[in-house]
């Protein structure tokens, strides 16, 4: 049983002489090919396993922008992930940004069809969202789009991290108070199970898409 795959982007801005690995300088019109050809290797080699671990490695990954990002996440898509699973993408420093990293954590939460983003009308107050996060490694992560957010549409966005292994124990907690979450995750079946009177069909929607 296969627990764990890495996902090889060879593509580089610029090549450094000390690295073995497969690369190539970016070529922007053989991204597509590639990315294709990458859908077509999992679908024709991917029999459903459930992974524990996930890496984006190169190359380097970050050298693909905002639309290529997002069709290499849409085909990860197909991996069924273990509930905690590990999730690494090489990055370049010199690539890091607001915006990279806003990017990044929105393919994270949709990497996976087994996490479905959900909520409620729990605050009293419109402009704040309450936010419960599933995995406390990203946590800063989200702090930070928290504070662009609200430096861009004037809206406080709490961000409240779950202790590992303690998600839905908190969530069923805080949903019981009169200041319940706004958007929160649900996990798989199990997390459909307790929580889909809260959850929508997103399937023919653009951000499914």
């Amino acid at each position: 049983m296969i627990k764990s795959a890495y996902i090889h982007i060879p593509f580089c801005n610029n090549i450094c002489f000390y690295c073995a690995f497969c690369k190539m300088l970016k070529n922007d019109a053989f991204v597509d090919k590639y990315l294709d050809s990458l859908e077509n290797e999992i679908k024709k080699n991917y029999k459903g396993d459930i992974l524990d671990t996930l890496y984006i490695g190169g190359g380097t990954p970050t050298s693909l922008n905002e639309k290529e990002l997002t069709k290499l996440f849409s085909i990860l898509k197909i991996f069924k992930l273990n509930e905690e699973y590990e999730y690494t993408f090489e990055a370049n420093i010199l690539d890091i940004n607001e915006k990279l990293l806003s990017i990044l954590t929105c393919c994270l939460v949709l990497l996976s069809s087994s996490f479905i983003f959900t909520g409620c009308k729990g605050n009293d107050s419109e402009d704040t969202i309450y936010y419960l996060n599933f995995k406390p490694e990203i946590a800063s992560v989200y702090s930070e789009i928290a504070a662009s957010y609200k430096s861009e549409k004037g809206i406080t966005v709490n961000v409240v991290t779950a202790a590992s292994g303690t998600y839905e124990q908190t969530l069923k907690s805080e949903m019981a108070k009169s200041s319940a979450p706004t958007i929160f995750q649900i996990n798989g079946p199990k997390g459909y199970a307790n929580w889909k009177d809260y959850c929508k069909d997103i399937k023919d929607t653009e951000i499914y898409k």
